[in-house]
């Protein structure tokens, strides 16, 4: 495991490199297990640990294999006995044998077990299962320091790329061993270059030759002393003196795993001097000796792809080392090579994508569960009082959810209702202790990612309301909720899996968990968070937009479209939201604890209910009921219309997905009505009070002044309900189809709303308490100023004439339509496709003559 010290882009010296760091981790001779096991049984594993002991490891396996029912020790021993064997296919046997000896294992004979899994996982690159139990092994020795299970993560850590983690662990294993180590100060060294302290590094190999050298031509000379002073030798760039002192500690081989790590590493040496015949043969002859030593065939492969005319045999090898090795990118990586040399572009894009692929690791969730479970039981022990930390509760929502839902496969575990519920009851518990501060906030993003994977949308939508509701209130909170967002983005890493980042995360919390104090808590919650951070990132762009949104009317001359715009959005969001409750899933079953604001989407609900013909309460604390009511409704064959209708609306798309096509259509609907919203609720205080006469050839009716109470908010609120009411019934009737492509929907029901019109049903307008000739503003004639003429609710979309933003900024007024009156509604801004579309709706209407005359009276 010896190369030239590389430059830190030169690839072929990166390789050299990982070499050297993957150091073969001796097992120690196999200790005792106690046991009561009867005498025979006994026996029988003596004989096994004997056979073991000579070498003979198939036929040691052979008797572990034939105890049954199988023992603790018997399982431990036989997975000892396959990881000595090497064979990739019997480390994972070895793996099973182990996982079945935890089952059968009292507790205080784990630990020793432990170690030996941890160094089957790291063999196989499950690096993150490695450190976990590397990590258990560690905290069940922890009254004497077991410096054999730090430096063994320290090695892992290496792997990973976490060589300030790995670093800290292999100086505490040096610290901590009992006698000076030629292997250790070996590892100390690399760890020492890998993070940049070259002096150190130099000091330490400088420590490792003089250890050795002190050995010579006493009764402590062994193979060790001058294997290592070898390697000493080398990392100090004297690579004669190497080679020289691992030809001399050949003389000194015990076993074939001597002899086949020192030959390797004559290799190396001779490749670092350029002696390619040498290094050639060393490989070669490493290879005989062991025919799955994936290192040396992945070492001559390298070699030979340097040369044209050995391609064929290098592709041999380089694709022996991957069986023998699949976890080592760097072997697909020179595989991916010679596949471009040899013109197989195809074959050497895909393993140069699974190179970066294996770059991330996954994890058993098992494994994963009992670390968070375990954890969150260490918590429960150091804190006395719950209720004097407010922010306790949301911690152990937290680790409850990561216990409850590991991910596998890049993909959550189901979560059970009682799981769900118990989590749910966490999260409220926070939000009682602590109801305004950043903590809450937390609470809420948490609740709404929770309740949408679960696909409970109204409970969703309230929590991401209440969500932008504590942060509109409370500006000192959004700013600590930004600062957040900012320390996690730096803290972010694409090479790390979810898995290894909850191994880090799990790692960084043991630090807290000494004493128990607010603070400490809060650094924990922290640090559980940044594995959320795409999560709350898609959140936080869902709030930006919207805020730009209400940017862009900064200028205004009051805040009407302010107020259409936030009144349209939430509103809208929450109609989709119901139509989403109503799917048919029988899970449905919304937890709508806390709601402040999540009433309307009851009322959509109601909305529903009124074409569909059900009759439920809508009532906010009855969504559940309402919802299933429904629900159970739109499963007959009858209504299932209802459901092909609404899936136009929401297909796939989840609650922020809805909450931003909500946000498009109130936007363009903003836009597109400018003048006409900064009018309304304008001239009420003009008006003379005096009966008008209608000068068409219907009698008169009576105009419906709003009281002295109307005001902006109220009005605009009107207009919105009513655009909306529109929408939804002719979405839930068929009158509304999509000519756009998906991700233009937004467009289609735009030009839906501007088309909106006096047709809705008797319950509709019962439950909007919709009057005949609401008045939402006045407007000066345009023949006389001081004669001022009424807007009407009914009125307010469809009356606007069009015009079109040309390139140049300037407006270009169009004929207005048969229905439309522009000398009282002026224009509003439109499209020249929703203006054909208009044309030929127009065609497709009954002609009714009558309605041109009509400027008032069928209000």
């Amino acid at each position: 495991m010896l190369a030239e010290r590389p430059k830190k882009r030169d690839v072929k010296s990166q390789q050299n490199l990982r070499d050297k760091l993957e150091t073969e981790v001796e097992l120690a001779n196999f200790p005792s297990v106690s046991t009561q096991s009867i005498v025979p049984v006994a026996s029988v594993i003596q004989t096994g640990k004997h056979l073991a002991s000579q070498g003979n490891y198939r036929d040691a396996i052979h008797i572990f294999n034939g105890i049954s029912p199988p023992t603790f020790e018997s399982l431990y021993y036989c997975g000892c006995a396959r990881l000595e064997l090497g064979d990739r296919i019997e480390v994972f046997n070895a793996i099973d044998n182990f996982n079945q000896a935890l089952n059968l294992s009292p507790c205080q004979q784990d630990s020793n077990l432990y170690y030996k899994r941890a160094f089957a996982f790291q063999l196989v690159g499950r690096y993150v299962e490695a450190i976990l139990d590397y990590t258990t092994y560690i905290e069940k020795n922890h009254h004497i320091p077991a410096h054999q299970g730090y430096l063994s993560r320290g090695l892992v850590y290496n792997d990973i790329k976490e060589y300030h983690k790995a670093l800290d662990d292999i100086k505490f294993a040096n610290q901590f061993c009992p006698l000076p180590s030629k292997y250790y100060l070996y590892c100390l060294g690399q760890a020492q270059f890998l993070i940049g302290q070259n002096s150190d590094a130099q000091q330490t190999f400088s420590n490792l030759a003089k250890l050795c050298k002190n050995e010579f031509n006493t009764i402590n000379q062994s193979f060790d002393s001058f294997f290592y002073y070898g390697i000493a030798q080398y990392e100090l760039g004297d690579y004669p003196d190497a080679l020289k002192y691992f030809r001399e500690a050949l003389e000194y081989v015990q076993n074939k795993k001597h002899r086949t790590d020192t030959i390797f590493n004559i290799g190396l040496t001779a490749y670092a001097c350029g002696d390619m015949d040498l290094a050639k043969t060393a490989f070669t002859d490493v290879i005989q000796l062991d025919e799955n030593h994936a290192k040396a065939k992945f070492r001559l492969g390298m070699m030979l792809n340097q040369d044209d005319r050995s391609y064929n045999e290098a592709l041999n090898l380089l694709t022996e080392a991957h069986k023998l090795a699949p976890h080592r990118s760097d072997i697909l990586y020179e595989r991916g090579e010679l596949y471009y040399k040899l013109g197989q572009l195809g074959a050497s894009i895909q393993d140069k994508r699974l190179a970066l692929q294996l770059q991330h690791t996954e994890i058993d969730p098992s494994i994963l569960k009992n670390q968070y479970e375990l954890l969150k039981q260490q918590l429960l022990s150091k804190i006395k009082s719950p209720s004097t930390l407010p922010n306790v509760y949301l911690l152990f929502a937290i680790l409850s959810e990561k216990s409850s839902m590991p991910s596998q496969n890049g993909t959550k575990k189901h979560l059970s209702n009682g799981e769900y519920r118990r989590l749910i009851s966490y999260y409220d518990q926070a939000i009682e202790k602590d109801p305004c501060s950043l903590n809450t906030t937390y609470t809420f993003a948490l609740r709404y990612q929770l309740h949408k994977d679960k696909k409970h949308y109204a409970s969703a939508m309230i929590n991401l309301d209440q969500f932008n509701d504590v942060l509109d209130k409370y500006p000192n909170i959004e700013k600590s909720w930004n600062e957040m967002l900012i320390g996690m983005t730096k803290k972010q890493n694409i090479s790390q899996s979810g898995d290894l980042h909850s191994l880090l995360e799990m790692e960084d919390i043991k630090k807290f968990t000494q004493t128990m104090d607010e603070k400490k808590i809060n650094d924990m919650v922290m640090t559980l968070l940044n594995s959320k951070f795409q999560e709350f990132t898609k959140i936080n762009s869902d709030r930006n937009k919207v805020k730009l949104d209400e940017d862009s009317f900064a200028d205004d001359q009051n805040q009407n479209r302010r107020i259409f715009y936030r009144k349209m959005r939430a509103s809208l969001s929450h109609k989709f939201t119901a139509m989403a409750v109503t799917s048919g899933d029988d899970e449905n079953d919304p937890l709508v604890k806390h709601d402040r604001t999540g009433t309307t989407i009851a009322d959509g609900l109601g909305y529903i209910a009124d074409i569909v013909g059900t009759v439920v309460p809508v009532g906010g604390e009855l969504i559940t009921f309402a919802a299933g009511q429904i629900s159970n409704k739109l499963k007959d064959h009858e209504y299932g219309k209802y459901q092909t209708r609404m899936s136009h609306i929401i297909e796939d798309r989840d609650i922020l997905e809805l909450n931003d096509l909500a946000r498009r259509v109130a936007r363009e609907l903003t836009d597109r009505y400018k003048n006409q919203l900064l009018n309304i609720a304008s001239n009420f205080d003009s008006v003379v009070p005096t009966r008008s006469c209608c000068h068409s050839i219907f009698p008169c009716k009576n105009k419906v002044k709003p009281t002295d109470t109307a005001t902006e908010l109220n009005l605009i609120k009107r207009v919105t309900e009513f655009g909306i009411a529109f929408a939804i019934q002719s979405i839930l009737n068929g009158n509304f189809s999509i000519r756009t492509t998906p991700d233009d929907l937004y467009i289609d029901l735009v030009e839906l709303i501007c088309r909106a019109e006096p047709t809705l049903s008797k319950k509709i307008r019962q439950r909007l308490r919709l009057k005949k000739n609401e008045i939402i503003s006045y407007i000066p004639s345009k023949d006389n100023q001081e004669i001022f003429k009424p807007w009407y609710l009914y009125d307010f979309y469809r009356k606007p004439g069009i015009y079109l933003k040309e390139e140049n900024e300037t407006m270009d007024n169009q004929q207005p339509l048969p229905w439309m009156d522009v000398d009282l509604y002026g224009f509003r801004l439109g499209t020249r496709e929703e203006l054909n579309n208009l044309i030929e709706f127009d065609k497709k209407q009954p002609k009714k003559k009558i309605r041109k005359y009509l400027c008032c009276c069928l209000k």
